[in-house]
């Protein structure tokens, strides 16, 4: 698998905002404190996956990390990827998360001392590489930040103590999660033959070292399922607004174009994780589980 694809910087997911004001103040924030520690996942295949895209996590401050993360993945492929430029729904993301200024690199913000020292962002100029295994690294990473994104808004609306504020916060969920399904597009604009041998044995033994390799190990989906079961308990939910019922079919968009990638790269068989025989129509029964969260 490719080895020099620099480090993405993220928070751990249960330390995210709640809410897109740190966000917004963040794209302006000036120095960090130097305090801010690698921090490992303590389960074992959210770890794997972690390191499988290159991803680390960081103590520096969540809103922080989130909004240089957005910036620089999506410039990372934009810069890969000229189709990118096609995709309207990201500059939709950082106007929600205030990023809509000019586009700077991230806050030069003062490292760990030591070897494990991090930034928010890349830690590295990302190179244009556009074949199969690039773009299904370079454009998972991209989705990773829309889905913590994603998450803030839900969780901006599970919070929110005005039905105005929660309607503002799924609004902006549902705007997230949109970019998250362009995104997987983008990741999967490769042919099959392409994922069968190249990406495929990349997130399998040997070259992993744990079998069974699933989405169903991000630490950032674990999250946003949890704040969505939250948000579908909330009165506001249930009341059925035009914002809820856009999150709803954000979610339905985002797990048929799952399904669809499945279908396209591993057709009736099975996934990694192994169990059913046919993954796509396994992931097709699990977002109709997901989409209950919301009911």
């Amino acid at each position: 698998m490719e080895r020099h694809i620099p480090l993405l910087v993220l928070a751990p997911p249960d330390r995210l905002p709640t809410g897109f004001d740190g966000l917004r103040a963040a794209a302006d924030a000036g120095q960090a404190p130097p305090d801010a520690p690698t921090h490992a996942l303590p389960d074992r295949r959210e770890a794997a996956y972690d390191a499988y895209f290159r991803v680390a996590r960081s103590g520096h401050p969540p809103a922080l990390l989130l909004a240089a993360a957005l910036r620089e993945t999506l410039r990372a492929v934009r810069a890969g990827l000229p189709e990118a430029a096609h995709e309207p729904v990201f500059d939709e993301v950082l106007a929600v998360a205030g990023l809509t200024g000019p586009s700077d690199p991230a806050p030069d913000l003062a490292p760990v001392p030591g070897p494990t020292a991090l930034r928010p962002g890349l830690t590295a100029p990302l190179p244009v590489a556009a074949d199969g295994l690039a773009r299904w690294l370079h454009g998972h990473r991209l989705f990773f930040a829309l889905i913590q994104a994603t998450t803030v808004g839900v969780a901006q609306a599970v919070h929110a103590a005005e039905p105005a504020a929660a309607d503002r916060g799924a609004g902006e969920a549902a705007v997230c999660l949109r970019a998250s399904t362009a995104a997987l597009r983008l990741a999967s604009g490769f042919p099959a033959s392409d994922y069968e041998a190249l990406v495929r044995p990349s997130m399998a033994p040997p070259h992993q070292p744990l079998a069974g390799f699933s989405g169903l190990w991000s630490a950032d989906h674990r999250a946003l399922i949890d704040q969505l079961r939250a948000w579908g308990r909330t009165p506001r939910a249930c009341e059925g607004s035009a914002a809820g019922r856009a999150l709803r079919a954000a979610l339905e968009e985002a797990y048929a174009a799952h399904v669809g990638v499945c279908r396209r790269f591993v057709g009736a068989g099975p996934s990694l994780l192994g169990g059913a025989p046919d993954a796509a129509a396994t992931l097709a029964e699990l977002g109709t589980v997901r989409r209950r969260l919301l009911n």
